[in-house]
């Protein structure tokens, strides 16, 4: 079965991204299924393919060597599994700083190692909120910051409290996961209403 995975640090907010995928936004905040953050977490949408939470590997402030160790997990996993399709990388980004080192080291390590991986920017409210008043980072800085790192990969920015991009990454996880498998070409507008029914389950 074809599977998609998530990767990054940790709180960076990948539990309330998936929570959010499953559910409406009412329910975002509850959940009958306790997660391990130090294992992998198999998820199956609609029967059609699986999303993996792969471990989260810390916060901000790890030396090189241990982000270099998880990398090189992340790395493995991709070669190892051939019916992987697509990681996607979550991050969030500080209002003020911008993307941190920590994710600029990893995004460019897995730029040279793993072909297919999008990014996936968390907590956009934040970054959103405190760039209306005042001169801070805004969505076109980090895209800015990660072409100047030569991180040319393609970059999803969502909300899981606002809902804000669920449904485009939503979209972009059956698009990915389906596109190896026998079935006839889609339209936008049916790829969209598939998307929404595969994930119109309680898996959380």
């Amino acid at each position: 079965m074809p599977l998609v995975a998530l990767a990054g640090r940790g709180v960076v907010g990948k539990t309330s991204l998936l929570r959010s995928l499953f559910r409406s936004p009412t329910e975002v905040s509850r959940s009958n299924r306790v997660l391990r953050r130090d294992a992998m977490n198999y998820f199956n949408v609609g029967d059609v393919f699986n999303i993996v939470d792969l471990p989260g590997f810390g916060g901000t402030s790890l030396p090189w060597s241990t982000l270099l160790q998880h990398a090189v997990l992340v790395r493995n996993f991709a070669r190892v599994q051939p019916s992987l399709k697509m990681i996607y990388y979550c991050m969030d980004v500080h209002y003020k700083h911008g993307v941190y080192v920590q994710d600029i080291d990893m995004l460019r390590f897995l730029s040279q190692e793993v072909p297919n991986f999008t990014i996936v920017i968390t907590k956009a409210e934040q970054i959103n909120e405190q760039s209306r008043s005042q001169n801070f980072f805004r969505m076109e800085d980090i895209r800015k910051e990660l072409m100047f790192n030569d991180i040319q990969h393609p970059v999803l920015i969502t909300s899981a409290y606002r809902m804000g991009g669920i449904d485009t990454l939503r979209f972009d996880m059956v698009m990915n996961a389906l596109h190896a498998l026998p079935t006839e070409h889609l339209t936008y507008t049916e790829a969209k209403r598939l998307s929404q029914r595969l994930f119109s389950q309680a898996e959380l």
